[in-house]
């Protein structure tokens, strides 16, 4: 039994198991295909400030959501933003960042994702950098 565990954390800790492996998230028994189909028709039939997006696999608001979950988007005004709300924040030249705010300023919000470390957070983002704010999330099967 020891070994299995050596080995278990020996691939958790090399990069070979997904942290989501490790630490799963909810599911459903819908496929990621059906889960796109049901969040384009949230965005295309509501408000025009909706949108959807996938989840890539880094594990860091497991266990939250993972890689099998789409997110649902609303456009926010970062006036509205609460702290425990999970928004998204644009980053130069990379994917934008899906993070828990975790305090707001009255010029920048500072987040964090929640299997990251607490003493690491993202640092303080400028307000008009954050785009949209998580409406909802729809569980694909893993």
């Amino acid at each position: 039994m020891k070994y299995v565990l050596l080995a278990a954390l020996i691939l958790l800790f090399s990069g070979c198991a997904k942290r989501e492996d490790v630490t799963p998230t909810a599911s459903s028994s819908m496929s990621k295909a059906e889960a796109i189909g049901l969040a384009r028709l949230w965005a295309a039939f509501g408000n025009p400030e909706r949108n959807y997006c996938e989840v890539l696999p880094t594990g860091s608001m497991l266990p939250v959501f993972g890689s099998n979950a789409i997110l649902l988007l609303e456009r926010v005004d970062s006036a509205d933003l609460l702290v425990g709300d999970i928004a998204i924040y644009a980053r130069e030249g990379s994917p934008s960042v899906v993070h828990r705010v975790r305090a707001i300023s009255s010029t920048a919000v500072l987040f964090s994702g929640d299997n990251n470390d607490p003493t690491k957070p993202d640092g303080w983002i400028a307000k008009e950098r954050i785009q949209w704010r998580v409406a909802g999330i729809i569980y694909a099967k893993r």
